[in-house]
C-alpha cells in the first residue's frame, strides 16, 4: 500500500492527514511492529549467584521474537536453559510441526492477513483494557561451597510481565515480591506496576490480544481506496473515502468524526483487583460504552461487486464483553442491516 500512502501525504490535505486514523498511521506510515515498544515478546535472563541466591550477577540474556514463536524455536531456547524431565517443550515443538508446519493446510502466519473474500466484513472489538504483551523469565545458577548447582530447573520462572495500558502506555510488573512476615505471605498482595514509557500506539488491547493485532483490520479499510486508485479514477485523499464516526459514552446517536479528546488512561488506583478486566458489568449488560466506527465502501476490480468494511472499537471493553453486550451487538447488526438494505432494498 505504499502507493496509497504517497497519495495521502502528497495531496496537501492539511498538516496531518492522519489525525483521525491513528491505527492506519501506525501500521501504514510508521510501520509499527512487535519490536517497536519493547525488545521482544520473550526475554530470558541467566544469573550466577552466591549461596542462598544473594549477590547475583547477570551472565547472559536472550530475546525471542515473534518469528521464533511461530517456528517453534522458542521451545528450543527455553529447553536450552531449563532442563525439564522428559523434555516436554521439545515434544510440544514436535506437535506444533506435525499439526501446523507439516500439515496439508498452508501456514497462515507466514504472511500478513489480507481482507477476507467476503462481501461485507464487520470487525468489532474492545480496546483500552490492560493487556499482557511481553514476558521476562529468569534463571539463577547458585554456587554452593565451591560446587555449582542449578536452582529452578524443571519449570521456567516468570520474572516480569509487560502490560499495555489505555492509550498505549507500557508498564512492567515484577513477579518476585519479597514478603517480610508470615502475614504478608498469607495475604494476596497486588504487585506494583512500574511505568516504562508512553507507547507508540493509540490504544491498548482488549485484555487478551495486543492492540497491534486488533488494529490490523484498519488496513482493510483501504482496500476500497486501492481499488479506486487502480481504476484510474483516484483524484483525492483515499482517507476521505473512509466514513469516521463515534458515539459518546451512554449516548444513542452517532456523530461524525472522532471525539476531540481521547479516552483517558485508566487510573491504577481505581482498579478493583488484579483479575479485574475494567468492565464490571453483568452478562447481557446494556452498558453503553464510547465507540469509534470506521466504514469504507469499494468495488471489486474483477467482478464489479460492491463490498464494505467496518471496524468498530469499543472503549474500555474486554474481549468477551464484545459478544454479550447488547449495545455493541446492536451497533454491529445496524451495519449488517444497512448492508442488506443496500444489497436488496430491504428496510
Amino acid at each position: 500500500m505504499d502507493d496509497v500512502q504517497t497519495e495521502i501525504e502528497s495531496g496537501g490535505y492539511g498538516d496531518d492527514p492522519w489525525k483521525d486514523y491513528p491505527a492506519l498511521r501506525a501500521l501504514l506510515k510508521e510501520r509499527k511492529d512487535w519490536d517497536s515498544d519493547f525488545p521482544s515478546p520473550f526475554l530470558i535472563t541467566v544469573e550466577e549467584c552466591q549461596a542462598k541466591g544473594r549477590q547475583c550477577v547477570e551472565v547472559s540474556n536472550m530475546t525471542l521474537g515473534p518469528r521464533m514463536a511461530e517456528t517453534g524455536e522458542v521451545f528450543d531456547a527455553f529447553h536450552s536453559v531449563w532442563k525439564e524431565e522428559n523434555e516436554p517443550l521439545i515434544i510440544k515443538k514436535q506437535q506444533l510441526e506435525e499439526s501446523f508446519w507439516n500439515s496439508k493446510v498452508p501456514n497462515i502466519l507466514n504472511h500478513t492477513w489480507e481482507r477476507p473474500l467476503i462481501k461485507h466484513v464487520i470487525m468489532a472489538y474492545g480496546v483500552d483494557i490492560h493487556t499482557e504483551v511481553a514476558y521476562g523469565y529468569k534463571k539463577k545458577n547458585v554456587k554452593d561451597q565451591g560446587k555449582s548447582k542449578e536452582e529452578g530447573d524443571g519449570v521456567p520462572n516468570l520474572d516480569r510481565i509487560i502490560w499495555e495500558e489505555a492509550n498505549g502506555e507500557l508498564l512492567a510488573e515484577e513477579m518476585d515480591v519479597a514478603r517480610s512476615s508470615l502475614t504478608e505471605l498469607l495475604i494476596k498482595k497486588r504487585r506494583k506496576r512500574e511505568r516504562l514509557k508512553k507507547g507508540s500506539l493509540e490504544h491498548s488491547g482488549d485484555g487478551s490480544v495486543p492492540y497491534l493485532s486488533l488494529a490490523w483490520a484498519h488496513t482493510w479499510l483501504l482496500h476500497a481506496a486501492r481499488a479506486i486508485l487502480h481504476s484510474g479514477s483516484f483524484t483525492r485523499n483515499p482517507l476521505e473515502d473512509i466514513q469516521v464516526s463515534y458515539r459518546p459514552k451512554g449516548a444513542m446517536a452517532w456523530e461524525k468524526g472522532l471525539p476531540p479528546k481521547r479516552a483517558e488512561p485508566v487510573d491504577e488506583k481505581k482498579r478493583v483487583g488484579e483479575s479485574d478486566t475494567g468492565t464490571n458489568h453483568p452478562h447481557g449488560t446494556k452498558y453503553k460504552p464510547e465507540m469509534h466506527r470506521y466504514h469504507s465502501v469499494g468495488m471489486s476490480r474483477t467482478t464489479g461487486i460492491e463490498y464494505t468494511t467496518t471496524v468498530i472499537e469499543a472503549i474500555g471493553v474486554e474481549h468477551k464483553e464484545t459478544t454479550r453486550n447488547y449495545d455493541i451487538l446492536a451497533a454491529v447488526f445496524t451495519d449488517v442491516l444497512r448492508n442488506m438494505h443496500d444489497d436488496f432494498g430491504l428496510v
